[in-house]
């Protein structure tokens, strides 16, 4: 699918470059991007870095990636109708997950590794009455286990866990290193601010995807891509100007 959007970008003259990005400063109202070939300039710019999912860093994460360990239970909830998983998280996104999941799976465990969740008590106490649900708390998690697919999980006080999937939700990072010298605004977790057009508050640059605050923050490709053609929309009529 990439391949394609990149061949009916290039069908429309655009010039595709497969180049790192290592530097990007302004000076007199022009952007120059210094990449690990190449400068470039431009009147404006589109930053769509997107943000990466934090790991547990435990053994097994890794090896079943896609075989039952899943950063996303809006995009893979479906896949374990009727089975038993876990999440792992204490925020709104965790519990927002065993929510989604609360449609799907037969038996949920939230593990936590605190007493408390961070999460809004409201959404706390409805996860607590449900009946599917079985909170373990302060839990660490020493290892996700499996054959061809995630089987169960041991946590760091020895007790096993058999399921058939693993949902970690303890966060994301957005990347903006590249764009933190131009003073760019930024929300208390990291992620870029953007106005209704997806400019930010730097004249000229403009955010899309996961990277910024943007769709409510819903963070799926669809409202990235979204995003993507807004912001192309408003910078052609900025550079209109």
């Amino acid at each position: 699918m990439m391949n394609e959007w990149r061949e009916h970008a290039e069908l429309f003259k655009t010039v595709c470059k497969s180049e790192t990005v290592v530097e990007i400063i302004k000076e007199s109202g022009i952007f120059k991007l210094k990449t690990n070939q190449n400068t470039y300039t431009a009147r404006a710019v589109i930053y769509g870095t997107g943000a990466t999912h934090r790991h547990l860093g435990v053994k097994g994460e890794k090896e079943f990636a896609s075989k039952g360990v899943s950063y996303c239970p809006t995009c893979d909830g479906m896949f374990f109708m009727g089975k038993t998983i876990a999440i792992v998280g204490g925020g709104d996104a965790a519990l927002r997950g065993v929510q989604v999941m609360m449609r799907y799976a037969d038996k949920i465990y939230l593990i936590h590794r605190r007493d408390e969740f961070r999460a809004e008590p409201i959404l706390v106490d409805k996860i607590k009455a449900s009946e599917k649900v079985e909170i373990i708390t302060p839990a660490n998690i020493k290892e996700i286990v499996g054959e061809q697919a995630v089987t169960g999980i041991e946590l760091e006080d020895g007790r096993k866990i058999e399921i058939n999937g693993i949902f970690i939700e303890v966060g994301s990072s957005p990347a903006t290193e590249l764009i933190k010298n131009l003073n760019v605004e930024l929300d208390e977790a990291g992620y870029v601010k953007t106005n209704k057009d997806q400019s930010t508050n730097v004249e000229g640059l403009y955010a899309a995807g996961d990277v910024t605050t943007g769709s409510n923050k819903f963070r799926q490709v669809l409202t990235a891509a979204s995003e993507g053609a807004i912001a192309a929309d408003a910078i052609f009529k900025y550079l209109n100007k």
